[in-house]
């Protein structure tokens, strides 16, 4: 979440290349939820992490972040 109500992907290419090249070289499927969480935050407003009783867009999954990855799971499951 930023300052000014939006919410952005931050991708630092350091630590992301580098988890993404050890998921491929220990054949460990990635799933990248970034564009996901995006997607549905401009579409609803709805952070999927975080809770009523926390910092907005902080903590754990919530039941939007749960269903978000249940949704792309499914997905890159029918695909492999």
């Amino acid at each position: 979440m930023n300052r000014d109500g939006s919410m952005s992907v931050i991708r630092t290419p350091d630590s992301y290349d580098c988890f993404v090249e050890g998921c491929e070289a220990n054949d460990i499927l990635f799933l990248d939820m970034g564009d996901a969480f995006l997607k549905e935050y401009e579409a609803s407003y709805e952070v999927p992490y975080g809770f009523s009783n926390t910092s907005p867009g902080t903590g754990h999954l919530n039941r939007t972040g749960h269903r978000l990855v249940a949704e792309e799971l499914y997905k890159m499951i029918g695909e492999v």
